[in-house]
């Protein structure tokens, strides 16, 4: 049955020769398909194959049997067991003719998508050595990603702490601008009673400059009021001692 699917032979790599490529390993493989579905599969079928090689050990120790039968049985009356005996190779060649089909086609169902399969085992010892040759670059990347991820987080600490101080100050100057608010309420209040007081005290200077004006007028002329009296008296007195010595 191989003929039906001929494939070349292919000589393995030797060890300095070069394997498939990976790409065509993945995408052969893929095309094989070992899934979970495709194990369960062929474990069923081991399963079957296994149980079917119990049956043939058992049907082969029935055929014993019904030959030995045949055998003691008397050469006169051979001819009426023929039959039986014809039954039983019948029975085990059909038998062991469905097991073979089933094991084949399990084969076949196995071998078909491996045909053409290229030996992964080259180019998977290629991917390891790139790997490996890669790793300490990768280790690189990773510790300097780390550095990257360590520094981040500092710059988000210290951008925390800006925007904590930036909130601080926007707190003290809101404070600083209700106190100076308040400050020039106040010292408005103050500035209005100191206001209120001096114009009391010029006020009550003007009344006292207003009483010492009406004093002093009074005064004056109280002063005038004597001295026209002292004048008229002097006149008087001039026209008396006038009259006297006429």
């Amino acid at each position: 049955f191989f003929s039906l699917w001929p494939t070349p032979a292919r000589p393995a790599p030797g060890p300095m020769e070069e394997g498939p490529s990976l790409e065509l390993c993945i995408a052969v493989w893929a095309e094989v398909g070992l899934s979970a579905e495709r194990h369960a599969t062929l474990d069923n079928q081991a399963i079957s194959i296994s149980d079917n090689r119990q049956d043939s050990a058992v049907g082969r120790e029935a055929l014993k049997d019904v030959i030995k039968d045949f055998r003691d049985t008397p050469a006169e009356e051979r001819p009426r067991r023929i039959g039986v005996l014809i039954k039983a190779f019948q029975a085990e060649v059909d038998a062991l003719t469905r097991r073979q089909a089933f094991a084949e086609d399990a084969f076949l169902n196995l071998y078909r998508p491996l045909a053409d399969a290229p030996d992964p085992h080259a180019s998977l010892l290629a991917a390891a050595a790139e790997i490996g040759r890669l790793r300490p670059e990768a280790a690189a990347a990773a510790a300097a990603a780390e550095g990257l991820r360590r520094e981040l987080a500092h710059r988000d600490a210290e951008l925390a702490g800006l925007k904590s101080q930036e909130q601080t100050n926007k707190r003290l100057q809101a404070q600083l601008r209700e106190q100076e608010e308040s400050a020039a309420a106040r010292g408005g209040e103050a500035a209005a009673a100191a206001l209120r007081s001096a114009e009391e005290g010029w006020e009550r200077e003007r009344a006292a400059l207003l009483a010492a004006a009406e004093e002093a007028e009074a005064e004056g002329a109280a002063r005038i009021g004597r001295a026209q009296e002292e004048a008229a008296a002097a006149a008087r007195r001039v026209a008396e001692e006038a009259g006297l010595e006429a």
